[in-house]
């Protein structure tokens, strides 16, 4: 599948002093076969990026972020921000059926308060650190 191509793409040596496969390897499990539909049809990273933004599981969501973030990842600020947004809403649907805790779902909102900031996006980071402070 394309994950192969996705991690050359972004995580090769060229990019990062530390192997990739040492440093983001269990992000790149997570996230699965993201450049095929079914692990058959092609469709390109981009549609699996979209894809997972539009249907991924949670770790998916998690992976996905990371790896586009700053700290450890990609440095990609609309990705992260995309990622965070639906993930935040991934977790507060999981928080009703009584999945998750109301302490992920803050540390959520304050992850997504970190990516908004990062878009310098202050109303809307404002918002999330407000809501994590109550």
């Amino acid at each position: 599948g394309y994950n192969a191509y996705f991690q050359d793409l972004f995580a090769s040596p060229r990019r990062s002093r530390i192997s990739p496969h040492l440093k983001w390897e269990g992000w790149f499990a997570k996230l699965g076969d993201i450049g095929t539909l079914g692990g058959k049809v092609p469709t390109g990273v981009t549609a699996g990026v979209l894809r997972l933004l539009r249907y991924g599981s949670r770790s998916q969501l998690e992976a996905l972020a990371e790896l586009a973030g700053r700290e450890e990842g990609f440095d990609d600020k609309a990705l992260t921000l995309e990622a965070r947004k639906r993930l935040q809403r991934v977790l507060e649907k999981a928080h009703k059926a009584g999945k998750v805790t109301e302490e992920e779902v803050l540390d959520g909102v304050l992850e997504l308060g970190v990516a908004h900031m990062w878009m310098h996006e202050w109303n809307q980071c404002s918002e999330c650190y407000k809501r994590a402070k109550e």
